[in-house]
């Protein structure tokens, strides 16, 4: 061939990757075509060189040689290309494929070059390797010699997700069928497009929003939603829909997650997975704000009766060192739970370094937190009657002195305690007997006869012990590990190192008023029977034969609070045979609540743009707990008590009375404003 392309010894060693003495040792042998010359004094034996046609050498030396120099060649001015541009475009992805298709060409043009019959055989058999069709090689290697590189570049369509024979009804059908709740398939959707095609036929267009001349798109316009219907050219031809199942894929393709989510999942899941969210600075002190939420156990114990139950958590999570502050397990939650983990937080403990009283409450809005018991109702006329007379009447919260915060109505990812919650059972409930996890369907296979077996031979735990698990374990586990939240610093260590957000403290004296029900007994030498057990305390030797009151939670029988008969705390009597973020200010939270509405706004109108009508807006017995230290008595006393709701309801009256001032204020200057207004028009119209 008058094209053959001839190379050295010293070229064919480089490219096949041995060496010189080789090749020459493989043309003597006839391993290897080549053609001498007789140059005395150079080349090989005798002053021989060879000249080996590079037809002769494997195919991927020649594919080596021809990348190197004759492809080289093809891409130079004249086709220029932007290979780092192509990069930063496509990335290294794009360009490994653009490179493998070069490679394709070149070892197409090897084989157009080696002479060989078969030929379209061959070819073929080449597209094969490299996964495509000999037609679509062979369009590659036209590409290359017209363009180089840039030859072998499919840039992507403009309209893509948009067929060139569909029209816009046909693409709005598919678009409203995917994004409905139903969750229909692509497969359906087709169907139902290509029956309501064929039902229609050209009437299709009748009422068709995107025919400029039907009712329904002249009442689209000069209302919001004219943009998303642009008048069709095709009117009269009937929906328009050609390609079939490739064609829906691409609409579909078309669709973001979001919107797929905002439509087929709800918005609850796209307000959690889309939906920007503030990232709110953690209290430099201690007992700054308190989190309270309950959370169910994903792990199985024996109640009182003996039967497999889920326990539940009732916590208070201080935000500001990421310790648990007070809790308590139960087999019930309820406004009970709440105040019991909520007094056992703020009281003393025996062997707890947690105590103190919260600026702030961060809670859920469940009925058993709005409580009035917990967090009353509206400020009234006190009685000099102590502390303990206004928890009962004015809530817990409000005696205090604390601001009540309400999360976010079904927002549990508003919460940091959420996430306390699952590390709680990632990493220590897992190995516990009875363990279930979360969800029904992530549970074990058979879990329900390996649960009955467990409690056949008494291996599930107690309410009792898995509460000595979490107070003798758990915690202390999770409090001494360092957290990457906290600098590394652990829970327990900057609990110890921040500054108090309160300096005053109460006592379990106080405290106990949250205990709801009440009974009357005389004290015995014995002690206080009630309920057919026996309570005993030290302090109840100095009270025999009085009447004192009982104060206790039903369901949980594990301490009664004594008061005397002037409604004074005794002591938590227990039985003889013991039962084994806060504070930001309203502008920026505005801000983020602005940007979380556009968000929304630009999902929806998108969804909209589409031509898909969207959803109508939605108006908005057992217990364990850790033991309290009741002989501290706190120097939060009844009068200061007082003072502080007083204050409290001052503070609130202050604030409205501002509020009404200012709108005064407001009227006055518009009222102003609109009496010059009137007066000038009158002076314009006697002139």
């Amino acid at each position: 061939m008058n094209d053959t392309i001839y190379i050295d010894s010293a070229t064919a060693a480089q490219l096949t990757g041995k060496s010189k003495q080789a090749i020459c040792k493989n043309v003597r042998l006839g391993a290897l075509d080549a053609e001498s010359t007789d140059e005395t004094g150079r080349g090989g034996v005798g002053g021989i060189s060879y000249r080996i046609p590079l037809t002769a050498l494997p195919a991927e030396a020649q594919i080596r040689y021809l990348r190197a120099t004759v492809m080289r060649d093809m891409e130079g001015s004249r086709y220029e290309f932007d290979l780092a541009g192509y990069k930063v475009r496509k990335g290294d992805a794009g360009l490994k494929i653009l490179l493998e298709r070069q490679e394709a060409v070149i070892a197409f043009h090897v084989l157009q070059r080696d002479g060989k019959g078969k030929l379209k055989e061959r070819i073929d058999a080449l597209a094969v390797q490299y996964g495509v069709s000999g037609m679509t090689l062979r369009r590659w290697a036209r590409g290359y010699a017209e363009n180089g590189l840039g030859g072998l570049v499919r840039e992507g369509r403009s309209d893509k997700g948009k067929s060139r024979t569909m029209c816009d009804e046909a693409r709005r059908y598919i678009c409203e069928q995917y994004l409905s709740p139903e969750q229909r398939t692509q497969a359906l959707i087709r169907d139902k497009l290509e029956d309501r095609i064929r039902e229609l036929g050209p009437m299709g267009c009748e009422n068709c929003p995107y025919n400029p001349e039907s009712a329904n798109h002249l009442a689209l316009i000069g209302t919001e939603d004219e943009p998303f219907f642009p008048p069709c050219g095709h009117a009269g031809h009937g929906i328009l829909m050609t390609g079939g199942r490739e064609a829906v894929r691409r609409v579909v393709a078309s669709i973001s997650d979001a919107e797929k989510t905002y439509m087929r999942k709800g918005r609850k899941v796209w307000e959690a997975a889309y939906m920007v969210k503030a990232t709110r600075a953690k209290p430099e002190m201690v007992n700054e704000a308190w989190y309270g939420d309950h959370h169910q156990f994903d792990v199985f114990v024996l109640d009182a009766q003996g039967k497999p139950v889920r326990p539940w958590l009732t916590a208070w999570y201080d935000i500001g060192s990421g310790c648990m502050a007070g809790w308590c397990i139960s087999t019930n939650p309820n406004s009970e739970t709440i105040l019991e983990a909520f007094a056992r937080g703020a009281a003393r403990k025996k062997n707890s370094p947690f105590h103190g009283i919260p600026r702030y409450c961060y809670i859920d809005n469940g009925k058993d937190y709005r409580g009035q018991r917990f967090e009353g109702g509206e400020l009234r006329g006190y009685e000099m009657k102590g502390l303990n007379a206004n928890l009962n009447e004015q809530g817990l919260m409000q005696a205090l002195c604390i601001e009540v915060i309400h999360a976010k109505p079904y927002h549990g990812w508003a919460k940091p305690v959420e996430r306390w919650f699952r590390t709680l059972e990632e990493r220590y409930c897992r190995d516990l007997p009875g363990y279930c996890a979360g969800k029904p369907e992530n549970r074990p296979e058979n879990f329900e006869r390996s649960l009955k077996q467990l409690t056949e031979r008494g291996e599930l735990l107690t309410l009792d012990e898995l509460g000595d698990i979490f107070l003798n374990e758990i915690l202390p586990a999770y409090h001494n590990r360092a957290h990457d939240g906290y600098g590394g610093e652990t829970p327990m260590e900057r609990y110890l190192r921040l500054p108090r957000a309160r300096a005053e403290e109460i006592g379990w004296n106080t405290l106990a008023i949250i205990k709801k029900e009440a009974a009357h007994r005389v004290v015995s030498t014995q002690g206080v029977k009630f309920d057919g057990r026996l309570y005993w305390h030290p302090e109840l030797r100095f009270l025999v034969r009085q009447e004192v009151t009982l104060r206790y939670n039903r369901g949980d029988w594990r301490s009664v609070s004594i008061f005397d008969r002037e409604g004074r705390f005794v002591c938590e009597a227990e039985p003889k045979e013991l039962l084994k973020m806060v504070g930001e200010n309203e502008e920026t939270v505005a801000e983020h609540m602005a940007l979380q509405k556009r968000q929304e706004t630009e999902t929806r109108r998108t969804i909209r743009s589409r031509g898909v009508r969207l959803p109508g807006k939605r108006a908005s017995g057992n217990m364990f707990y850790e033991c309290v230290d009741e002989s501290y008595r706190g120097t939060l006393d009844s009068f200061e008590a007082e003072r502080a709701a007083r204050g409290f309801a001052d503070n609130r009256k202050r604030r409205k009375e501002q509020e009404e001032r200012t709108a005064e204020g407001a009227n006055a200057v518009r009222q102003m404003f609109r009496s010059a207004g009137d007066d000038l028009l009158r002076r314009a119209k006697s002139m």
